[in-house]
């Protein structure tokens, strides 16, 4: 009991200690970007190894491990920090116990990781570096001359090109401050709020609960880092409240999973993936973000659309009355809470830096929440924020510096551009063939994996294949990362289903078919903005409005093709007719659009036919 009292103790230390020196630096500019660096992973790897043990098992010699690791990554990091200077100068020709370091710090990350994210990241790490290592054993195609391990270590450890690299340099510039924001923003009751506010503007309509599912998701999703907290955070809420309303558990399930998978692709935060995005192409945060917004809107209006459907098809009411809040008395209440993220957005939008964005937000946050008992922010509260900011961030940390070593042997080696090549090979060239491996890939690579993590390995790995065919880098970067975030519901490694199965106590495989067919547009909206790809709004795309409002019709075809629903149920010749109506949609062109309408409009006005005369039968 002393053990944990000292251990809590210590964790809120080092939390408070790491918020506040990044709220400084936010305030009065870094001391130098190796030591920014290398605090943030310094406070990261203590507290991936304070707050989780080596085993569940209470034994005290693990403990003593985890005292020891900790002292371990004091004192590395301890040693980046002094000698950052000398270490910069000799721009990576190492001292002989500098190797040794790098490699303890390798392999603490590797502990850390295992411990945080399982296996994946760890064992992908050892094979690139077993990649870098024996690169003349390889098979041709990806064969390279090789490097002695000191040369990696040294790459890797003691320069900007490895875990000190572009993903620490996001982690520790960026999104430190937006993962302080929405802890505060948390800890003042937004979750809350968001659930809250879904429910009164939703909750009472058709099919309510449901609908009120993907409005919180889509909420929450702007400040949750990940599908499955997603579904923790709002699931355990609105999978009881569809449940209720006469859902089958297997569909409440799969409606929050799908919901809260696009979470993911929401701007401004999309995972903290935006800003990642950002750093390696080079471009503007906020190009990232609007690029983003009709994505997601298209996502959601799928789901929501589906979820609309089924809820006719079964005859689905809304909450009584008594159950579904006031939305003015809401937005009384909660106003504290909602005014600091629209002024986050704004300030982003104003081409304010994001930790300038995130700090002036949360100073925001910090006056208005005075002004509400619900949102007042207490000491403790205050405390609290910083623990759960920095408990939030260090997973978060330690993927960033996993990743760098990834990074570092793909730079040396070229590998990214090998099996760009690889695939453009296989394909003959052929753009839709690229497309459908380059989805296998991201699919399979993105399982189980972390937001962040997922995007850095398809970015370097498969996004170069569809770049260098000639589609802007942008697209190529968004459909990766776009089903690389799906694979949260694609089995056999569907996350967000699983959480989703677990709370609604429903059998895994019939939510996650639902799942499946829920979320099936999503599987086509990234070929929609690699053919069309006004749909992120690129710069010199013309015809930006038709292409929308294209896409669109294309969303609704095909949610009311898969539904099986719309005045009645449709026989199979419409909604094989309407799905290929969808289809059409993908090209984009004036040509397919135009067929895709008028076969959309000779389907619905047939289905319309056929309802009226049912009536007027039942009628007579």
């Amino acid at each position: 009991m002393k053990n944990n009292k000292l251990q809590e103790v210590f964790l809120i230390v080092v939390s408070v200690m790491c918020c506040l020196f990044y709220i400084y630096t936010s305030i009065y500019g870094q001391i130098t970007e190796l030591i920014h660096r290398a605090t943030l992973l310094m406070c990261g790897l203590i507290i991936v190894f304070v707050k989780n043990p080596m085993t569940k098992k209470d034994w005290k010699w693990t403990r003593w491990i985890d005292c020891f690791l900790v002292i371990l990554s004091v004192i590395i990091c301890a040693y980046m920090i002094v000698f950052e200077r000398d270490i910069i100068i000799r721009s990576g020709q190492a001292q002989p116990w500098e190797w040794y370091l790098g490699l303890v710090l390798i392999l603490l990350l590797f502990e850390a990781s295992r411990r945080t994210l399982g296996l994946a990241m760890p064992i992908l790490s050892v094979c690139s570096l077993l990649y870098a290592f024996y690169g003349r054993s390889m098979p041709t195609v990806i064969a390279h001359r090789g490097f002695a391990p000191r040369h990696m270590l040294s790459t890797i450890f003691l320069t900007l090109e490895g875990i000190w690299g572009t993903c620490m340099a996001v982690a520790s510039n960026v999104i430190v401050y937006f993962i302080i924001f929405t802890a505060f923003l948390a800890i003042t009751g937004a979750n809350d709020a968001f659930l809250k506010l879904a429910n009164a503007l939703m909750g009472g309509v058709r099919g309510g609960p449901a609908k009120m599912a993907v409005v919180a998701s889509a909420i929450f999703g702007t400040i949750s880092g990940s599908s499955a907290a997603n579904v923790a955070g709002t699931g355990s809420i609105t999978i009881p409240l569809m449940k209720k309303t006469g859902y089958k558990p297997e569909f409440a399930g799969a409606v929050e999973a799908v919901a809260s998978t696009g979470g993911q692709i929401m701007p401004p935060i999309m995972g903290s993936a935006a800003f990642i995005m950002a750093e390696v192409l080079g471009i503007k945060y906020t190009t990232v973000c609007l690029a983003a917004i009709i994505p997601a809107v298209l996502y959601y209006i799928s789901v929501f659309f589906m979820v609309e459907l089924e809820a006719r098809k079964n005859g689905l009411e809304g909450l009584p009355k008594d159950q579904v809040p006031d939305l003015k008395e809401t937005l009384g209440t909660w106003w504290p809470v909602l005014i600091p993220l629209f002024l986050l957005i704004a300030l982003l939008i104003m081409q304010y830096s994001p930790s300038r964005a995130a700090l002036l937000s949360l100073i925001a946050l910090l006056i208005v929440s005075c002004f509400r008992k619900e949102t007042r922010m207490t000491p403790r509260k205050f405390i609290d924020a910083m623990v759960n900011a920095a408990t939030d961030m260090a997973p978060i940390t330690i993927v960033c510096a996993v990743a760098g070593i990834i990074i570092g042997v793909l730079g040396r080696t070229g590998l990214g551009t090998k099996i760009a090549n690889v695939i453009i090979t296989v394909s003959g060239g052929n753009l839709m063939t690229i497309l459908v491996l380059t989805m296998i890939a991201s699919i399979i690579m993105g399982m189980g994996m972390p937001t962040v993590a997922c995007y850095i390995l398809l970015a370097l790995s498969v996004a170069p294949a569809i770049a260098n065919t000639g589609v802007p880098k942008l697209a190529a970067h968004m459909f990766v990362f776009y089903f690389g975030i799906i694979s949260a519901i694609t089995p056999p490694v569907a996350i967000a289903s699983y959480t989703a199965a677990g709370i609604a106590k429903a059998d895994l495989n019939k939510l996650s078919l639902w799942a499946i067919k829920l979320g099936l547009p999503a599987f086509i909206f990234p070929y929609m903005f690699i053919y069309g790809p006004e749909l992120l709004f690129l710069p010199g795309e013309n015809h930006v409005v038709r292409v929308i409002v294209g896409a669109l019709i294309g969303t609704v075809c095909l949610a009311i093709s898969l539904s099986g629903y719309l005045l009645d149920y449709l026989n199979a010749v419409q909604r094989v007719l309407l799905f290929s109506a969808g289809l059409l949609m993908i090209s984009t062109t004036l040509f397919t659009d135009i067929v895709g309408i008028l076969i959309m409009t000779a389907i619905l006005t047939w289905h319309y036919v056929i309802v009226k005369k049912k009536k007027s039968a039942v009628a007579t």
